[in-house]
């Protein structure tokens, strides 16, 4: 089963996704509506993927989780941050810590199979 996986009694529809920094945090929200026959939970995952660097890096990883009681009918806004910190990975030929320039491309879903929004973010450092 993939990262995240779950079953749920109902379902939900992922919209409106807004990317923001603001300063040391990027702020990720969108709109969860409860489309189905009950209420339920829905845990909502970020992911990210780095910009071409030149090393190897995975395909996503996990970087924010928010998890939401809605009720039937229901929409909640979520607004999920990460810190820039967390998109860092230690560069074994300067042996530090980098956090890349470029374009990182964030990935919003219920598991890591299942991606409901995806945006870009450019930073520069």
């Amino acid at each position: 089963y993939p990262f995240g996986y779950g079953l749920s009694y109902t379902k939900f529809e992922y919209k409106n996704l807004k990317i923001k920094e603001d300063g040391n945090i990027i702020k990720v929200s969108f709109d969860v509506k409860n489309t189905g026959a009950m209420s339920g939970d829905e845990v909502s995952q970020v992911y990210v993927s780095l910009p071409e660097t030149g090393n190897i890096h995975p395909l996503k990883e996990l970087k924010g989780f928010q998890r939401n009681t809605i009720k039937k009918g229901e929409t909640k806004h979520v607004t999920v941050e990460v810190r820039k910190d967390m998109l860092r990975y230690w560069d074994e030929q300067t042996e530090k810590f980098v956090v890349p320039s470029g374009n990182y491309k964030l990935m919003i879903g219920s598991s890591s199979a299942d991606i409901r929004l995806m945006g870009e973010l450019k930073t520069k450092n």
